[in-house]
């Protein structure tokens, strides 16, 4: 769990970066959440669609409705493979590549299950949008 509160921080830290902003604060008052899920080998935020402002992801409408969107994201050549060959994993962990995004509907939130951790994180609505823009920001859509 430990591993997945850090992973969460920097992924706080690196949004309010991409955004010049300071990082959106973890508040248990705050009036929305997304979630960092973690299976040891990828993470993925997990957000309510609802919180998702209009004009970021667009992405997500050819996807199921769904009352969450999870993204994740990584090795452009490992990640998307079903079954990927252990060389490939090896040059993923190792290597730097280009990496690619993958928006998963979800009809019920994340909960923590075996070998799945989940953590829940309580920001303002300008954190989560920060975060979320930062995120938009990133994907490059050719």
């Amino acid at each position: 769990m430990m591993r997945t509160a850090l992973i969460a921080c920097l992924l706080l830290l690196v949004a309010a970066c991409a955004t010049g902003d300071a990082p959106p604060r973890a508040d248990s008052t705050a009036d929305h959440r997304f979630w960092v899920t973690s299976n040891d080998w990828h993470t993925r935020i997990v957000v309510a669609t609802a919180d998702l402002p209009a004009n970021l992801l667009p992405e997500r409408e050819d996807l199921a409705p769904a009352g969450w969107l999870a993204i994740g994201w990584g090795d452009h050549a490992y990640y998307p493979m079903p079954d990927p060959p252990r060389r490939l994993a090896l040059e993923a962990a190792l290597l730097p590549s280009a990496s690619v995004v993958h928006l998963i509907p979800m009809t019920v939130p994340p909960r923590p299950f075996e070998g799945f951790e989940v953590l829940e994180i309580r920001v303002s609505g300008e954190g989560l949008a920060a975060m979320l823009a930062a995120i938009d920001a990133d994907i490059d859509r050719q």
